[in-house]
């Protein structure tokens, strides 16, 4: 997550994110609390496949936000 550090100055809309694996209750309460701290609303996420589809059966608790 070093990366939210480049958010530091305001002016990013919009956010093109891809990962193998996705820890939701991570993106939910770190990357997206920093991300609509500095308003950058409009976040994509790209992640592979399967790794997404065992996130969604192994999840403790779903993503809150989506489309």
């Amino acid at each position: 997550m070093k990366r939210l550090e480049q958010f530091a100055h305001r002016g990013y809309h919009f956010s093109v994110i891809t990962t193998f694996s996705i820890d939701f209750a991570a993106f939910e309460n770190i990357a997206c609390i920093a991300f609509e701290g500095r308003r950058c609303n409009n976040n994509i996420v790209i992640a592979d496949a399967g790794m997404l589809a065992h996130a969604m059966e192994s999840a403790a608790e779903l993503p809150r936000t989506g489309p």
